[in-house]
This record gives structure tokens, sequence and C-alpha cells, in this order.
């Protein structure tokens, strides 16, 4: 699944931004997220991390700049695994979730999802 979107993302991504002038991290009541750190939080299983990584480019770079906490990324060393998941979530104003088989199998996963 996750191939596929990515074969297809840019025609996605244009496409329903043409169609319905929406983009999945519109900012249309931003009153309950004011202060936050990050745009988003990217949860993901880390066999998914190559695409995460092709995917960056597209969210961070290019206009509309989104700022992305991504846990292979952003955890600091040292933290608990769980305080660094709490942390990341709690300082985004919102949670992306790259759904994949692995993802759903995964207890840490779940944990993020949850």
């Amino acid at each position: 699944m996750a191939t596929t979107l990515h074969r297809c993302w840019e025609k996605v991504k244009v496409t329903v931004f043409k169609v319905t002038g929406w983009h999945p991290l519109d900012r249309s009541d931003d009153s309950d997220v004011a202060g936050k750190l990050y745009d988003a939080f990217l949860s993901h299983h880390h066999n998914d991390s190559q695409f995460v990584i092709r995917l960056l480019p597209a969210l961070e770079n290019q206009e509309p700049h989104y700022r992305l906490y991504v846990p292979d990324r952003d955890f600091m060393a040292g933290t608990l695994i769980t305080e660094a998941i709490a942390g990341g979530v709690n300082s985004s104003q919102r949670t992306i979730v790259l759904l994949s088989n692995d993802f759903i199998t995964s207890d840490r996963c779940m944990l993020e999802f949850r």
C-alpha cells in the first residue's frame, strides 16, 4: 500500500488540492494548537523508514513548508521511548499515521496510535 501511494503521491496530493482546495495539514482552526513546535508528529513503523525519507522533502521543503516531528530523526538520545513519543505528540499540532501491515502488528506503533 505504501509503495502504491508513493508512486502516485504527487498526483493524489495535487488532485485532492485542485478538486477540494484542501491540504491534509491545512490550518482551519488553530485555536487549540497555539504554541506547538511542530505541525505534525509522523508515526510510522521502522520498516517504512525509507518511504518516510523519500516523503519528507515533499512535506518539509516544498510550499507550504511543514515542520514534522519524525521519531527516527527527532527523538532525543537517552530519553525513554514512551516519554519521547508523548513529548513528540504533545509538541505537535496533529498526528500523521503511515498505516502499514508492519505498523498494525507493532506494539510500539500502536502505543503511538493511541
